[in-house]
């Protein structure tokens, strides 16, 4: 819980920022004594608002959004389904937390889709699933493609 000090702080700024003529003045003035009084900064009164947000991700990919949110907001965050709008999850998030969550989910959906088509090089290999009667010649193959098939052949079998 927070202490009286910090709410007061709380409510003197909201009344310095809106407030009208004398009595902004006069808020801003008793938020500077109280801070100083109590040794409490800005950065410890301000808080950011949560808004429900219903973010769109597909069943194959929940797993990594959640991880990513639990990155981002540690243990103590809910994310909840809606059985009016399968495929949504919702989940109550600060501007900064959801830019950040976004951020990562983009980055990272995109290098794991990258190391699963790895990981189907290797399977196909291991497994011996080749296309039979196709030989590619090696200028026909790019770069890029060499370098996943060395990862792949690298995988512990």
């Amino acid at each position: 819980m927070e202490n009286k000090a910090t709410e007061l702080a709380k409510k003197l700024k909201a009344l310095a920022e809106r407030g009208i003529g004398g009595e902004k003045i006069n808020a801003e003035i008793a938020l500077k004594r109280l801070l100083k009084k109590h040794n409490i900064s800005l950065e410890d009164i301000e808080e950011e608002t949560k808004y429900r947000r219903y973010i769109k991700v597909p069943k194959s990919k929940e797993k990594l959004f959640h991880q990513i949110c639990a990155n981002v907001l540690g243990r103590d965050f809910s994310v909840y389904g809606n059985p009016r709008k399968p495929g949504f999850s919702i989940i109550d998030l600060s501007n900064s937390d959801f830019l950040e969550i976004e951020a990562k989910y983009k980055f990272y959906l995109k290098c794991y889709q990258e190391e699963l088509d790895v990981f189907y090089l290797a399977f196909v290999q291991k497994n011996n699933l080749f296309t039979k009667g196709i030989v590619l010649k090696e200028s026909e193959v790019s770069q890029e493609e060499l370098d996943r098939f060395e990862r792949a052949r690298r995988i512990k079998r």
